[in-house]
């Protein structure tokens, strides 16, 4: 299993969130993640990440989300209904 990193936005306020994630070890991308989106992830926590996370709490991280079963693209902002919709379909 590969370590993936699941950013959610935390609900804390009901407006997106614009952090920055790594989707490759060179490559360092900004999203904004709306609330009840995600955006997956390398294990690595940049600036903005922390920032947005640990010290606002606005953004959630899960670092044992198992991308294998879903096969879902890094860096790319999802509804959390669109992972229930695959779980359904498998």
């Amino acid at each position: 299993m590969e370590n993936i990193w699941k950013v959610t936005n935390s609900g804390k306020v009901n407006t997106p969130i614009k952090t920055t994630v790594r989707i490759e070890n060179t490559r360092t991308i900004a999203v904004l993640i709306g609330p009840g989106e995600f955006v997956l992830a390398m294990p690595y926590k940049t600036a903005q990440l922390d920032a947005q996370s640990l010290k606002r709490g606005l953004l959630n991280i899960d670092k044992e989300f198992d991308n294998s079963y879903f096969n879902l693209e890094l860096g790319k902002v999802y509804k959390e209904g669109e992972v229930d919709e695959v779980r359904k379909s498998l």
